[in-house]
């Protein structure tokens, strides 16, 4: 008896359907050979999923692959995290060291394992350090200028000290000035400033000593109004000399008007 058209459509739907199975479960094999052998093209290994959920619609294919898809995104987002860690520990050890430009181009000039699945978030991270490297570096020149302005403040002040013979003055301003943070760029002009304080106001004592020296001599000391011959006397605690010129009445001066010999 003929076989009924119903019951030949359907054994050759039947058919299909399982030759359909058939050559999606070999896709599903393949797919997993595949990213077996390229561990690390996740883009590869997705693009196979996506086409085994798209020609299994409608059938437990379709699940397996929707299934294999999600599994693959979230190992992707964890091997993707662990580069950019590895690389971001990098770059933040040479920025630990003054090296902000070596700490970008390593992560600009990355040629290793999922470089190009990383190349934004390199670029992001490579433009911050940049970013703040400017930005440091703006921020030490304004501190460095106002430092500068605020030195040549002070030297004014304490050229003015020095002049007057006020060291003590000149001193306490230069203390004053060590105590503060915003003097860390200037330091070396700072401490330059204070030895040269420091040997001035000792010029007293060195004319002094050298007149010690000569206590009872006839030198020549130049004097404002001009050079006169002196024989030196007594040399005070006071600071004052007191001599007697070589042609006339005696003669007492502050030590610092006159010359070391």
């Amino acid at each position: 008896a003929p076989i009924p058209e119903e019951t030949s459509q359907a054994v050759q739907q039947e058919s299909a359907e399982d030759a359909r199975a058939s050559a999606l479960e070999k896709k599903l094999a393949e797919a997993a050979r595949y990213e077996r052998e390229h561990p690390d093209d996740f883009a590869g290994v997705i693009r196979w999923f996506e086409a085994i959920r798209s020609e299994g619609q409608g059938t437990e294919y379709e699940i397996r692959a929707e299934n294999e898809l999600r599994r693959l995104d979230a190992a992707r987002k964890q091997v993707l995290e662990a580069v950019i860690a590895g690389l971001t520990a990098e770059a933040g050890q040479l920025q630990q060291d003054g090296k902000p430009e070596e700490a970008a181009a390593l992560l600009l000039n990355y040629k290793g394992p999922h470089a190009d699945d990383t190349l934004e978030k390199r670029k992001e991270l490579a433009e911050e350090i940049v970013r703040r490297d400017e930005e440091a570096k703006r921020a030490l020149r304004e501190k460095t200028e106002r430092a500068q302005s605020r030195l040549n403040d002070l030297l004014r002040s304490v050229a003015a000290d020095v002049l007057k013979s006020d060291f003590a003055q000149a001193m306490m301003r230069l203390d004053a000035a060590e105590s503060e943070g915003e003097w860390q760029s200037v330091e070396p002009e700072l401490q330059a400033l204070r030895k040269q304080v420091g040997k001035v106001s000792e010029m007293p004592r060195v004319i002094l000593d050298s007149f010690r020296g000569d206590q009872g001599r006839e030198i020549r000391v130049l004097f404002s109004t001009g050079p006169q011959l002196l024989k030196i006397g007594l040399v005070g605690q006071d600071g004052r000399v007191r001599a007697t010129p070589a042609f006339g009445p005696s003669h007492a001066g502050k030590a610092r008007t006159a010359a070391a010999k």
